[in-house]
């Protein structure tokens, strides 16, 4: 075909050549010249010596699938060219355009490299069937070979451990609908090193099994493996087995896909990870076989060999497997990094740099003190924090996207000093936006056998964003909460009608104990002192407004075991950053006992024996404030002060 192409090229330019010569002969005055065609004939000589002589694969050095075809179809238009063109200039133009698309497929050469995904919601690698060239493929015939025993694996090299939504998913194909149809599987790992994986099946929702923190380490590669044999599982960190369950499997349906990096549905779930070797078995592989996989190379050959992704050269974001069954998708942010070297790609720290020297300033020529107008004594420390992890960034070499990613954050607690100077206030202010709140952190302290919480409240109006407004909780195992009904433009009657209900509840010994208010006490526009107290030796939940005693619960059981690993904060509910209150707090109290009826709503020293928190909020002190005790660091994250 190509030689035939070339005699054609030939015969055309000569062609035209002597009818052209003839016609200008036969005329009195150039109005029509020859072809120059010898440059063209050495880029169309070149081109389809590329064509005859060149390999496209997937391997490192081969030309990328499709190329090769890319080339001949420019091959072609120049032919075209050749046989419709009315002047040099076309034939010139062609030698310039085919030139173009010789040098573009010399850079289509197939690179040693590995996908990185990076830790931004929807990045994720979708597997589905071969479609043909250019086609990204469904879930469909992929999805036939995940209802029988199968065997998935990969390796991972985890750049870092971080979590960003709930967990960080390897590889899944979950289908979350809830009850019966919380269905698939998916392998995730924590911020901790922890990893497990997840089953679903039709009498049940979610079933897994877990190996412990510690488990996986980032900046190394390792080899992950799942097992499923429909009626038991298994879980493989490096050949050897970490996890296992016994429980009936039930597959997702079919417009479900199996992914790796993130799982469809919960496309937040996304790791931050290089990626390689992924392999789908139609089989339960054994123990030894899994070990043997953890360290070998695999022909290709092997029975029940379905997916091969070898994933170990830059093939674009759409291309098949080694099988050529089935067809990967590289979706949203994802790398190739040449020879899986993360430090070889350059990273500008100067926008991080920028904002160090800002804040150095701030802490070298500021007046830290408690008069009106200084920065907060507490400022100095916040911004060394913040400077000691922006530049541990910077000495651990971060990618950039983690530089990127910290700069607004640094950006936002510089402006929060600046921006804070020591003034009057008259509370905090909680503004009705997801996430915002006035965080200890994971705090202990909070979780005594009897206790206290005490505060002033005014809110600007009942709305809510999630199901319940929050004034503070700590929740989790052992954990607490003090909320209230709420309304949205949506409310029914009868939601309207119990707007401002006031509920205390916690987590017992004997389950979730609640105690709610029969009728509305919170009213917007107005300060009301709020209390909720449990008493060990009485199991009494009581409910105080303004000292008045509005509710109680009976028989109520201790507060379970504290795990030690709960947010505690005020303004929104710690288990979902969409339940915030919308209004102002001040006068936070937390004491350790059960405190009497006449020792609420009173004024206070500060230095009480059972006091173990608090936070007056009648000055400004900064975004990073120490409380009167001296026991606790509240930090403002999307909150302000009450000027």
């Amino acid at each position: 075909m190509k030689k035939y192409y070339k005699l054609k090229s030939r015969f055309y330019t000569a062609l035209i050549t002597i009818l052209f010569a003839g016609f200008f002969a036969a005329c009195e005055k150039d109005e029509i010249g020859t072809f120059n065609s010898v440059n063209l004939d050495s880029v169309l000589a070149e081109a389809e010596n590329l064509v005859t002589s060149s390999q496209e694969g997937t391997n490192p050095g081969d030309y990328k699938p499709g190329s090769i075809n890319n080339l001949q179809q420019a091959i072609d238009w120049v032919y075209w060219q050749i046989e419709n063109g009315e002047n040099q200039k076309q034939v010139d133009d062609a030698a310039v355009k085919l030139q173009y698309h010789i040098d573009l497929f010399k850079n289509q050469i197939v690179v040693n490299a590995n996908p990185w995904i990076h830790q931004v919601a929807g990045s994720y690698i979708m597997l589905g069937d071969n479609l043909g060239e250019g086609a990204a493929g469904t879930a469909g015939q992929v999805k036939q070979i995940t209802k029988k025993a199968f065997t998935v694996e990969a390796k991972l090299w985890i750049v870092g451990l971080q979590q960003k939504g709930w967990s960080n998913v390897v590889f899944a194909n979950v289908m979350g609908l809830g009850g019966s149809n919380d269905r698939g599987f998916g392998v995730r790992y924590f911020g901790d090193g922890k990893i497990e994986f997840i089953v679903g099946g039709l009498d049940y929702g979610w079933a897994g099994a877990s190996a412990p923190a510690g488990t996986l380490k980032a900046n190394q590669w390792v080899h992950i493996a799942f097992v499923n044999n429909i009626n038991n599982q298994k879980l493989y960190v490096d050949g050897v087995e970490v996890a296992s369950l016994d429980v009936v499997y039930a597959d997702s349906d079919d417009e479900y896909p199996l992914t790796i990096g993130a799982p469809y549905p919960w496309n937040d779930r996304v790791v931050n990870s290089m990626v390689k070797d992924f392999r789908f078995w139609t089989e339960a592989k054994t123990t030894g076989e899994i070990a043997s996989l953890s360290t070998s190379e695999i022909t290709g050959n092997e029975t029940g060999l379905e997916i091969n992704l070898p994933l170990n050269a830059d093939l674009g974001t759409d291309f098949a497997d080694a099988t050529k069954r089935y067809r990967a998708t590289l979706v949203g942010n994802i790398e190739w990094v040449p020879d899986g070297d993360i430090s070889n790609i350059p990273v500008d720290y100067l926008a991080l740099q920028t904002l160090i020297s800002e804040a150095n300033t701030i802490i070298d020529n500021g007046v830290f003190g408690t008069e009106d107008g200084n920065y907060p004594v507490d400022a100095k420390e916040y911004l060394e924090i913040w400077i000691g992890k922006a530049q541990a960034l910077i000495d651990d070499k971060a990618y950039q996207l983690l530089v990127d990613e910290f700069v607004e954050p640094l950006t936002i607690a510089i402006q929060g000093v600046k921006g804070n100077l020591v003034a009057d206030a008259d509370g905090i202010y909680i503004p009705l936006e997801r996430g915002a709140r006035v965080t200890f952190g994971k705090a202990s302290g909070f979780f005594p056998a009897s206790y206290t919480v005490e505060l002033k409240v005014k809110l600007d109006d009942l709305n809510k964003l999630g199901g319940w407004g929050y004034l503070a909780s700590a929740q989790g195992a052992g954990g607490w909460g003090l909320r209230y009904r709420g309304i949205t433009p949506t409310s029914n009657q009868d939601e309207i009608d119990a707007a401002g209900k006031l509920q205390f509840f916690m987590d017992s010994n004997g389950g979730w104990a609640f105690t709610e208010t029969e009728v509305p006490v919170l009213i917007a526009g107005e300060w009301i002192n709020v209390a909720a107290s449990y008493d060990e030796n009485t199991g009494l939940q009581t409910l105080y407004i303004n000292g008045e005693i509005v509710a109680q619960g009976t028989d109520v059981q201790p507060l379970r075991d504290f795990t030690g690993d709960i947010e505690v904060a005020l303004g929104i509910a710690t288990s979902d950053y969409s339940r915030v209150m919308h209004g102002a707090l001040k006068d936070f109290r937390f004491w350790s006992t059960a405190r009497s009826q006449a020792d609420l709503h009173t004024s206070i020293s500060g230095t009480e024996s059972d006091l173990e928190c608090y936070y007056p909020f009648d000055k400004v002190a900064g975004v990073w404030v120490t409380d009167v005790t001296g026991k606790h660091k509240a930090e403002f994250v999307g909150a302000d002060w009450n000027k």
